[in-house]
């Protein structure tokens, strides 16, 4: 791709990343200034629900600022090559990931219209702009990204290798299917 694509799947990336941002200040402007009252107390007070809910929530915040760390070192080091390392071996946008179970956690612990309502924004916008920052590494290094696609999925940790082996044991099971 010539160097016009890349500036505009840049741009474009640019541009969903400021709406995802903004997604992020509603959902936790929406957590913060909640009533947290839904109807639902029992729930909310279910010990389990709620340490699940703080688990998923914390595992996120860890994962979203370990996969931060490391894009800002890789790209230190190389600003046009693919981040292939670390989380990013895992899954294609750990970050994302990080950040959408971050926002269920927060669901799980305030399960009111809006808080639902918020999440599903983060999930929205976090879905289109690894969208269009795939259309950006693409752009930039064709070859590499095919090499992290090919290795990791965009959202399931081990997600391929899970569709693999269920293909193994459906061949193994005798009902093979091409289309599985």
């Amino acid at each position: 791709m010539n160097s016009q694509e890349v500036q505009e799947a840049n741009e474009n990336a640019s541009r969903s990343w400021k709406v995802m941002m903004g997604s992020y200040v509603i959902l936790g402007a929406t957590y913060l200034l909640g009533n947290h009252k839904s109807g639902l107390e029992e729930y909310l007070h279910n010990p389990d629900m709620n340490l699940a809910a703080k688990s998923l929530a914390f595992s996120g915040l860890g994962l979203h600022f370990s996969a931060f760390y490391t894009f800002l070192k890789h790209y230190k080091k190389d600003k046009k090559k693919v981040v292939t390392r670390a989380p990013y071996s895992f899954v294609r946008h750990p970050s994302y990931l990080g950040m959408r179970m971050v926002a269920v956690g927060g669901a799980m612990l305030n399960p009111t219209f809006e808080m639902i309502a918020a999440t599903s924004a983060v999930f929205l916008t976090t879905g289109i702009t690894a969208i269009a920052e795939e259309k950006l590494l693409k752009a930039m290094d064709p070859k590499e990204y095919k090499v992290l696609k090919e290795n990791a999925s965009r959202w399931i940790p081990f997600g391929y290798q899970a569709r693999d082996y269920g293909k193994k044991l459906l061949k193994i099971l005798g009902k093979s299917n091409d289309k599985v």
